[in-house]
C-alpha cells in the first residue's frame, strides 16, 4: 500500500493507489486483527498474555483489553480498537464479538467489490441489513421484572463463562448484582457504576472477595481516640475540606519572634483557636472528621490531635477528593469548605465505622444495604488474578446495569444470530437486484461468528451450523450451540440458561455494521509531516 504524504509546504510526495487496493489494504488490516482475537471467542476461547512497554504482565482474553494494550500503529487497527472501546463503555462485554464481525462483514464486502459492486452500494444494503437485524433482535426479546434475581444471576454467568475467573462465577455474579441491584429498583433512577469502588488485595484467594455497603479508605492517616480499635456505630461525620489548625500567613510573609513572650502570645493563639474549632466540632455532637487531602500545607496540627483525642473525637486525613464525593453521596450530605459554614445539618452518618481487617492505615465507613455507594474488596494471589478479576467485575457490573437499562433478555450463544441469518437470507430470495447479494453477506457474516465459537471449543464447525440452521427453520428458535458442553440445545429454556441483555447484541450489530462502513468509505490514507 502506498500513502500519500505531505509536506509541510503542500507538496504531494507519493501517489496515490486506486480506490480499491486501499481498501483492500484496510481490510486486510482487519484480518490481522481478527487473527489475533478470534482464538479467544467464547467460554473455551484462549488468553493472551501481554506484555507492555513498561514490562507489565497481563493474561486476558478481553478483546477490548488486548487491543488497549497492544501496540497499534496503523490507524484502521486503531479505529478497531476504539470500535471495541465504545463497546466496553456501553455494554461492557461482546468486545471480542464486535471486532470479529466487523472483520467478516469487511470480508464480505470485499467479495462484493470484487464482483464489481460499488462501495457505497455495499454501505447501503449493509445499512439496510442493520435494520432489518435490529428488528429481528427486538422481536425475540423477553420482558423481565428488575425483581427477579435469578434473571440477573444467570444474564451475569453468561458474561463471566468466558473469563479467566469463571471457576468463582458463582461468587463475583452475586457481588455484581448486589453492587447495583438493590439500589436501582425504583423507577426513573441512573445507575453509575462510578459510584462502585473497587480495592485489590494480594492476599487470600479470590473466594475471599467481598462487597462492603461504604467507602473502604486506605492509605490514610488516622488519628484514634481512647483504645487502640477503631469503633464508632451511628456516627456523626463531618466531611472537611479545611485544616483544622493555625490559619497560615501568605507565602511572602514571615513572622519574627524576639522575645519569650511573643512565642507565648503565638502559642496562646493557636490554643485558643483550636479550642474554640474543637468545641464546635463537640457541640454539634460529631464523632468523627474526615479531612481532604491538601498538598499546600498541614492538614491537622498536634495540638489539635490532643484537644481532639481529649474530646473522644476521632480523625481521618488525607481522604482523596473521589473518596469525598463518594463519601458525600452515600450520607447525602456536602463537604464542608470552610470553618464558619460548620453546623449540624452538615454532618453526615454513617451505620458503622471501623478498622479494616487489621491494618492500622484502612478504615471502613458502613452505610445502609439500600446505599448506592459501595466498595468491593479483591482478594487474590497475585497481581495478574486480581487485576483480570477486576476486569472480569467491572463488565458484569455493565451487564447487570444494561438489564437494569433495558429489561429484556434474549437468548445468547449464538442462537439470535443463526435467526437474523435465516431471517436475512430469506429475504435475499424475495429480493431482486444487488440488495439480495448484500442480504447474504451480512447473513453469513453471523453464521460465521457462530463457526468460530465452535472451532474454538474444538467441534465440528459445519456440522453444528447446519443442525442449528436446520432446528430454526422447525421454529426451535431458541437453540444455541452451548460451547461449555457441546450440546446443541434449547439455551434460552433449558438449564443452565444462557442469555444476555437485548442492548448487548444490539450495540455489537450497530458498533460493528457502523465500523465497516467507516472503513469502506475510506479511499486514501493521507499523512501529514510538519
Amino acid at each position: 500500500m502506498s500513502t500519500r504524504v505531505i509536506n509541510s509546504s503542500g507538496d504531494l510526495l507519493t501517489k496515490k493507489d486506486s480506490n480499491n487496493d486501499i481498501i483492500s489494504t484496510n481490510i486486510q488490516v482487519v484480518k490481522s486483527i481478527l487473527d489475533i482475537l478470534k482464538s479467544s471467542l467464547g467460554p473455551l476461547g484462549l488468553d493472551k498474555l501481554i506484555t507492555t512497554e513498561t514490562n507489565e504482565v497481563l493474561i486476558t482474553n478481553d478483546g477490548a483489553t488486548i487491543l488497549n494494550k497492544a501496540h497499534l500503529t496503523h490507524p484502521v487497527a486503531k479505529i478497531l480498537c476504539e470500535t471495541s472501546h465504545a463497546q466496553d463503555l456501553e455494554v461492557g462485554d461482546g468486545t471480542t464479538s464486535v471486532v470479529i464481525l466487523t472483520a467478516f462483514l469487511l470480508s464480505k464486502a470485499k467479495c462484493l467489490i470484487d464482483k464489481g459492486l460499488h462501495p457505497y452500494t455495499i454501505i447501503d444494503g449493509f445499512e439496510k441489513a442493520k435494520s432489518i437485524a435490529l428488528q429481528i433482535v427486538q422481536d425475540n426479546a423477553y420482558k423481565i421484572s428488575l425483581d427477579d434475581r435469578s434473571v440477573f444471576f444467570e444474564v451475569v454467568s453468561t458474561t463471566l463463562r468466558s473469563k479467566i475467573v469463571n471457576h468463582l462465577s458463582s461468587r463475583l455474579t452475586d457481588i455484581a448484582i448486589d453492587a447495583l441491584l438493590p439500589c436501582n429498583l425504583q423507577k426513573d433512577i441512573q445507575v453509575n457504576i462510578d459510584d462502585i469502588a473497587i480495592v485489590k488485595k494480594n492476599t487470600g484467594v479470590l473466594s475471599d472477595s467481598k462487597l462492603i455497603n461504604g467507602v473502604l479508605l486506605r492509605n490514610k492517616t488516622v488519628y484514634r481516640t481512647g483504645s487502640t480499635c477503631l469503633h464508632i456505630e451511628d456516627a456523626k461525620i463531618a466531611v472537611i475540606q479545611f485544616p483544622i489548625s493555625l490559619p497560615k500567613t501568605n507565602i511572602d510573609q514571615q513572622i519574627q519572634i524576639s522575645d519569650n513572650s511573643s512565642l507565648d502570645r503565638l502559642l496562646k493563639q493557636e490554643k485558643i483557636h483550636i479550642y474554640k474549632m474543637v468545641k464546635k466540632f463537640k457541640e454539634i455532637k460529631c464523632n468523627l472528621i474526615l479531612i481532604q487531602k491538601n498538598i499546600t500545607g498541614e492538614q491537622i496540627s498536634n495540638l489539635a490531635i490532643d484537644y481532639l483525642n481529649k474530646a473522644n473525637i476521632s480523625v481521618v486525613s488525607g481522604v482523596d477528593r473521589d473518596e469525598i464525593r463518594k463519601l458525600c453521596k452515600g450520607m447525602k450530605c456536602e463537604a464542608i469548605s470552610s470553618f464558619e459554614l460548620l453546623s449540624a445539618d452538615k454532618l453526615g452518618s454513617a451505620k458503622l465505622v471501623q478498622d479494616f481487617a487489621g491494618e492500622s492505615d484502612a478504615v471502613e465507613i458502613l452505610f445502609s444495604a439500600k446505599s448506592r455507594v459501595k466498595t468491593i474488596v479483591i482478594h487474590a494471589s497475585n497481581t495478574l488474578t486480581s487485576d483480570e478479576a477486576e476486569r472480569s467485575l467491572r463488565d458484569a457490573m455493565c451487564i447487570v446495569k444494561s438489564l437494569i437499562t433495558s429489561k429484556a433478555i434474549i437468548p445468547g450463544a449464538c442462537a439470535i444470530e443463526i435467526t437474523i441469518a435465516n431471517l436475512l437470507k430469506k429475504k435475499a430470495l424475495e429480493t431482486v437486484g444487488v440488495d439480495a447479494e448484500i442480504y447474504k453477506a451480512y447473513a453469513e457474516s453471523l453464521e460465521n461468528v457462530l463457526i468460530t465459537f465452535v472451532e474454538n471449543s474444538g467441534m465440528h464447525p459445519i456440522d453444528v451450523l447446519a443442525k442449528i440452521k436446520t432446528m430454526h427453520e422447525n421454529g426451535e428458535s431458541t437453540v444455541g450451540f452451548d460451547a461449555v458442553t457441546g450440546e446443541i440445545r434449547d439455551v434460552f429454556h433449558q438449564a443452565p440458561k444462557i442469555i444476555q441483555p437485548i442492548n448487548l447484541l444490539k450495540s455489537i450489530i450497530k458498533l460493528s455494521t457502523e465500523t465497516a462502513q467507516l472503513l469502506l468509505r475510506i479511499d486514501d490514507v493521507v499523512l501529514c509531516r510538519n
